[in-house]
Order: structure tokens, then C-alpha cells, then sequence
């Protein structure tokens, strides 16, 4: 009742609508829907590293990190613009560079997988922790449309550096898709997997997994020769994050005085 009373003009939520409406219509009772996390306290859009195209933002450090040709991220703290602290001892916060790439490139990879083409229209997002800990958030994945090859070329311009453990991961899942393996993450059968993971169409599960052979068989093997283990990110050294410059302060002020 609330949707038929709704009239929409842009041309791209009237295609949404529609396709609501004959779902709904074929079927009464049924309405899919999605989970969606909602990371507690405030969330800000990570404007620093989109353009407004909505492109990502080439020129950020970031952007760099996540490239086999550039420089490998180091242990330092990084904060990201706009984005403020939950709590006042940690106005900016921040998270060590290698983290925070291989969050984006982790964010990036599984977009590249699923065809999203708004991530870089105010859908990517950070927040900072309790401790001061920053974290990239990506949300709205309703722009997701496996079909698309466009976006896929800017995401293989964009994006060259993997983490190791989500590859290992990636693989363990071809395999079992190609029946070399017989269980994956708890599944044993493949048409469970693609229920559960939310493949209504067979033509939207073949591009995925399309689009996962050519990450594994071929963009990877080229990397590698080309640029060896730089086509990874190096692991953490294991330090403590060290504290940006105004939670030291903070820290210090909070100390009594004898």
C-alpha cells in the first residue's frame, strides 16, 4: 500500500520500484530482503579517497597501497579527513596504513566480485572505536549488478594488492564451485551455497564465478611474475598501534598531579 501511493521520478529508483512492485505482485507474502550492519556511533563518509565522479581517488596513499607497483604500507598511524573520534581523548582516530589498505582492498576486491558501481557515492564510510581505532565501513550494495564488465575494468586499474588470507579463502571457494572440493564454510552442497549467499539468478552466479577464475587464474599468476610477493601485503610487525599525537596529549592531561 505505501509503495503504490509512492510515485518515483528518477528514472533509476522507477526501475527499482517496478521491479519491486512485480515481485510483490507474483508474490504477496514474500518480500527479500537483506542484513545490513550498523556499526555503533557515528559513521562518516570517507570523502577523502572518492572523487566526484565517483571514482576512488588515485592520488590518496591509499589508493597507492593498494597497487603491486607502489609502495607497501607501513605500520604508521593514518586518519582519514572528516572523520572524528567517538570520544573526545580520541578527536581523530586512526589505524596503521597497512590495515587500513588492506581494508579498502578487501572492500574493493569483493565489489569488483559483485558488480557494485556506487561505492564511491558517499558508500564508503569510517568510524572510529571506543580506543581510537578507525575502521573503513562499506554499506549499500544495492548498486550491485554482477553483469557489469565497465566497472570491473576500473576496479583491475584500481586495485593490484591482495591480502594473502582472503585469497586462500577466494580459492577454497573456486574450488568447491568446480567440485574440487566438497564442503566450503560449512556447506556441502553447492545449490545450498548460492541460496544462502543470495544468487536468485543462474546467469548472475556464472558471472561471479566468471569474474573469481579470471581473479585466480589469470590477474593473479601475471602479478605474481610481474611483481613477486609485492603482490601481497606484507604481514603486520606485530607492534602496538602507536597513539596519534592528541591522545598522547589527552593522556597526559587526565594523569594526576602531585
Amino acid at each position: 500500500s505505501m509503495l503504490k501511493q509512492h510515485r518515483e521520478t528518477d528514472h533509476d529508483r522507477r526501475v527499482n520500484y517496478n521491479s519491486v512492485m512485480a515481485e510483490l505482485n507474483a508474490h504477496p507474502k514474500f518480500l527479500l530482503g537483506v542484513y545490513r550492519y550498523r556499526a555503533r556511533g557515528s559513521r562518516f563518509v570517507a570523502v577523502s579517497l572518492a572523487t566526484e565522479a565517483g571514482h576512488l581517488n588515485t592520488g590518496h596513499p591509499l589508493a597507492t597501497f593498494i597497487r603491486a607497483n607502489g609502495p607497501q604500507p607501513t605500520d604508521k598511524p593514518m586518519s582519514l579527513a572528516g572523520v572524528k573520534g567517538q570520544r573526545p581523548e580520541f578527536p581523530k582516530p586512526a589505524e596503521r596504513e597497512s590495515e587500513l589498505a588492506r581494508q579498502l582492498s578487501n572492500i574493493l576486491l569483493v565489489d569488483q566480485l559483485m558488480g557494485q558501481w556506487d561505492r564511491f557515492f558517499n558508500n564508503l564510510e569510517a568510524f572510529g572505536d571506543a580506543n581510537g581505532r578507525l575502521q573503513l565501513l562499506a554499506r549499500d550494495n544495492g548498486g550491485a549488478t554482477v553483469g557489469d564488465w565497465e566497472w570491473y575494468d576500473l576496479y583491475n586499474r584500481w586495485l593490484s594488492r591482495y591480502d594473502r588470507n582472503v585469497i586462500e579463502r577466494l580459492k577454497a571457494l573456486a574450488a568447491f564451485l568446480h567440485g574440487r572440493d566438497t564442503q566450503f564454510a560449512g556447506f556441502d552442497d553447492v545449490q545450498k551455497w548460492k541460496t544462502a549467499v543470495g544468487f536468485v539468478a543462474d546467469d548472475s552466479f556464472t558471472t561471479f564465478s566468471r569474474k573469481l577464475d579470471l581473479l585466480l587464474d589469470k590477474k593473479l599468476p601475471e602479478l605474481e611474475r610481474q611483481f613477486g610477493a609485492r603482490t601481497y601485503f606484507m604481514p603486520h610487525s606485530g607492534a602496538a598501534l602507536p597513539q596519534p599525537p592528541a591522545a598522547k596529549a589527552a593522556a597526559v592531561s587526565t594523569r594526576a598531579v602531585p
